[in-house]
């Protein structure tokens, strides 16, 4: 089985902010969204989706979550289901790289691009965050220019402190810009059930 190094990155943006991860080829992208929840530390309680290009094609195709099937009427163009699409019916064959959209009416973007394709080994719990940078924007916040703007802000840390309690998006004390802790995050993904 073929293990896909991913990472994530905040689409148009020159931050720091990345995840690199593992995951079997066989993973599909119901799981993808809940493997990106814990990389990110959210809870995934708004509207979201994958969106790609097909090579050579200019179409562009949704992967919606299955709880999202309400407002499928909604959604412009042609959308498949999450948990009915693995990994590898994309990645590689059609593209290398997909978004993820959270907060569809604001709109955080996120680049996810495969690196690597390894031979699953034994010793891994897959999937697992293998490196990462900075703390992930908070779930709350509105849009990528919002949290590049607070990151240009934190070489003045009480002021960065003051625009996200103003904006009441994350605590004080919760938020810790250059924070990343792989291990709490590993342990979360060995704790996912996965389809």
């Amino acid at each position: 089985m073929q293990i896909y190094q991913l990472k994530i990155t905040l689409s148009n943006s020159k931050t720091a902010f990345n995840r690199v991860f593992w995951v079997k080829e066989t993973t599909t992208f119901s799981d993808l969204f809940e493997i990106i929840f814990v990389l990110l530390d959210w809870k995934g309680f708004l509207e979201h989706k994958f969106t790609f290009e097909l090579d050579q094609i200019e179409t562009k195709l949704m992967i919606i979550d299955e709880e999202a099937d309400e407002s499928i009427g909604c959604y412009e163009g042609d959308f498949l289901v999450a948990s009915a699409i693995k990994l590898n019916k994309i990645f590689g064959s059609q593209t290398n790289k997909i978004n993820f959209v959270y907060n569809l009416n604001a709109g955080l973007v996120f680049d996810i691009v495969l690196e690597n394709t390894h031979t699953q080994k034994p010793i891994y719990d897959y999937p697992v965050c293998i490196s990462g940078d900075l703390c992930a924007p908070p779930e709350r916040i509105s849009s990528n220019k919002l949290y590049i703007n607070l990151v240009s802000y934190f070489s003045n840390k009480s002021k960065f402190i003051n625009e996200i309690n103003k904006l009441n998006m994350v605590h004080e004390s919760t938020f810790e810009l250059h924070f990343f802790d792989i291990k709490s995050i590993n342990k979360e993904l060995k704790n996912l059930i996965l389809e």
